[in-house]
């Protein structure tokens, strides 16, 4: 792969954390890199509009990323209905049980359920605490568009934006596949083992 092809992909936070010298990169690479930044019309005397664009592009790569793990929505109704069943296991249990003094029983009941209602109070716990960072990050993600859209290169700040999501997205689908294929293979080879 060429030099230009290489410079070509990289972002332009990339190419401007490379000619500001972060990393280690040969002079070749460091002027390529300037020449591309200038080649899209890269602003250097305006580096704050890029930094609240690079800052706005992060925060919705990390809404694109915590999308795919829908954990947020997930957890409080598994561990809701995690409780029920366990609640329902354990009166269930506790009637197994009727032939022991009322007295074990009860205490069995309540180490049950004082034991089992852990998981779910730290699921909760866990669940407000994933509302409020992603209720920061839409707020957060709000304030950069706006300011964004004051400036007067918008279009191709948006145009920019939208090819970073793109690339995002695509990986992000990517990592699925690879994840369900990888997963399939050891479905398969788990079942391949009980048959033989």
């Amino acid at each position: 792969m060429s030099l230009t092809t290489k410079i070509r992909k990289k972002t332009n936070k990339k190419l401007y954390n490379i000619y500001k010298g972060k990393g280690f990169y040969s002079r070749k690479f460091i002027t390529a890199a300037k020449k591309e930044l200038e080649n899209r019309n890269f602003d250097f005397n305006n580096i704050d509009i890029n930094k609240t664009e690079w800052e706005y592009i992060e925060l919705l790569k990390e809404t694109i990323h915590k999308s795919r793990n829908h954990s947020n929505n997930f957890s409080f109704f598994t561990m809701k209905f995690y409780l029920k069943i366990v609640l329902g296991f354990t009166f269930l249990l506790s009637f197994l049980f009727f032939k022991l003094p009322w007295k074990d029983v009860l205490s069995f009941i309540i180490f049950m359920i004082v034991f089992l209602s852990v998981p779910f109070i730290i699921s909760r716990i866990t669940y407000k605490i994933k509302r409020k960072i992603e209720r920061n990050r839409f707020y957060k993600i709000s304030i950069l568009k706006n300011e964004l859209k004051k400036d007067k290169n918008w279009e191709k700040i948006n145009e920019r934006i939208n090819w970073e999501i793109k690339k995002a997205k695509k990986k992000e689908r990517s990592i699925s596949i690879i994840l369900i294929i990888i997963f399939s293979i050891i479905l398969l080879l788990v079942i391949l083992k009980a048959l033989f």
